[in-house]
């Protein structure tokens, strides 16, 4: 884990491993300071400092306002922490626009491909029903990105010289 605000916002990511160490890379190496998160979910700094603080293992800030202070904060650092901790992985996804629901169905359908690779390689074999599932499944990611390609290529704005010309 990066241990200084100037490290994490330097491209260093924080990679934290505990949830302690994500609520701390969240209050003190993000765009917004502790003084800054405290004030906008009306708490007082020092009770915010002590939750966020990887040194107090007593104090920790409720659900309720973990999931403010990851909107407030504007950081990812506890949504890759528990994405991490749960086997998963984080991504964000742009604001859902025509090409959105596209987006989000790819990542979805090349998730479940993991998944399905993932359980395939359990044992060290590959059986043909597991290898048609995942076969199936690759199919169906690749579908995705193509629809998503597809709908993007479809947003190409020409010059105005070949505009012109069509």
């Amino acid at each position: 884990m990066t241990t200084t605000r100037r490290l994490c916002r330097s491209g260093a990511s924080c990679q934290p491993t505990t949830l302690k160490e994500a609520l701390d890379c969240l209050g003190h190496h993000g765009a917004r300071t502790v003084r800054q998160l405290a004030a906008s979910l009306g708490l007082h700094e020092g009770t915010l400092g002590k939750q966020l603080s990887l040194y107090d293992e007593d104090n920790y800030p409720t659900i309720r306002q973990v999931v403010a202070l990851t909107l407030a904060s504007g950081s990812d650092a506890l949504l890759d922490y528990f994405a991490e901790a749960s086997g998963g992985l984080f991504v964000r996804v742009p604001p859902a626009d025509a090409t959105g629901a596209q987006l989000g169905a790819s990542v979805r359908e090349y998730g479940e491909m993991l998944q399905v690779h993932a359980a395939m390689l359990e044992d060290g074999l590959v059986t043909p029903d597991e290898w048609d599932r995942f076969a199936r499944e690759a199919d169906q990611a690749m579908a995705a990105i193509q629809a998503l390609k597809i709908s993007v290529q479809a947003r190409v704005v020409l010059p105005v010289a070949e505009r012109r010309a069509s």
